[in-house]
This record gives structure tokens, C-alpha cells and sequence, in this order.
């Protein structure tokens, strides 16, 4: 979803896995290949994310809220501290490859990072994964450690 509320459809390529060696009948068979804008398992681009930790930051919910109207009805409480805990948690991942210096004020270091980054969040987020191999925003399911049952009795 765009931040003016217009519903996009993104094309999403699927792969079939071609692993050699030995592999569980558990195995993934087909794995998707998103494209860098979209964070797994959410409806919103990257860009309305970050729009949305932007004005968190300046006014908490309420804040988001009264500056993106246009997808106010969609966005609730639980949606917008999940997408502050993700930027968050990516935060971190850009001080541990030292992409930004350590600080406790990642809001404002995370926004001026992105404000001043060429090519915006897009960009640092295409580097990112380039530099370490790993996703910035969200974990693909191929990436997921699968829970670990145990049988009782």
C-alpha cells in the first residue's frame, strides 16, 4: 500500500529450489524473490514504513496517525510499534556492519542515515544487502529457523 492509500500489486517471482546434496523430504521446493521495496508478510512498502517511524518519532501514534491520513484506517496501534521495532531491530544490524555510528538515539541517527543516504531507503537497503548478505527489514521464510518439536510420552 502506497502512503496515499492506492493498493499496488507487486509482481513476485518464484523459484524452484535446485540444491544439490542431501535434502530432507521437509525441504523448501519454490522460494520467492521480493523485490527490495516490500518487507515480508506486510502490505506496506518500505517507504510508508519508514514515513511511519518518521512521525513516530515526532509524535508516537498519535503523531502517525494525523500526518498519514490517507492510511490511518488501515495502520492501528499494534501495526506501527511492529514497524518501530523492526526499523529498530534494523537500527542495530547498520551499527554492527558500521554503517552508522553507535548511539542510543537511533531514531534521529536512523532518519538522518536515511534522509542523507542517495537513493533513500531503497538504496541503503540494496547496500546493505550487498555488503552483508543479509536482509535489512524483515527475515524471508527461507531464512527462519522452523521450531523444534518435541514428543511427549
Amino acid at each position: 500500500m502506497e502512503e496515499d492509500g492506492e493498493l499496488v500489486q507487486i509482481p513476485v517471482a518464484r523459484y524452484l529450489c535446485h540444491r544439490k546434496g542431501k535434502v530432507g523430504a521437509d525441504a523448501d521446493q519454490t522460494f520467492s524473490l521480493l523485490p527490495h521495496v516490500v518487507i515480508p508478510y506486510k502490505r506496506y512498502t518500505a517507504e510508508v514504513a519508514f514515513e511511519t517511524l518518521r512521525h513516530f518519532a515526532s509524535g508516537g501514534v498519535k503523531g502517525v496517525l494525523d500526518e498519514l491520513q490517507a492510511v490511518q484506517e488501515k495502520l492501528c496501534d499494534r501495526t506501527i510499534r511492529w514497524i518501530v521495532l523492526m526499523f529498530q531491530a534494523g537500527f542495530h544490524l547498520l551499527m554492527q556492519a558500521e554503517f552508522i555510528e553507535p548511539t542510543d538515539r537511533w531514531q534521529p541517527a536512523l532518519i538522518f542515515l536515511v534522509d542523507n543516504c542517495k537513493g533513500g531507503l531503497p538504496e541503503l537497503m540494496v547496500a546493505f544487502y550487498e555488503a552483508e548478505s543479509r536482509f535489512l527489514l524483515g527475515t524471508p521464510s527461507q531464512d527462519r529457523k522452523k521450531p523444534q518439536i518435541k514428543r511427549i510420552g
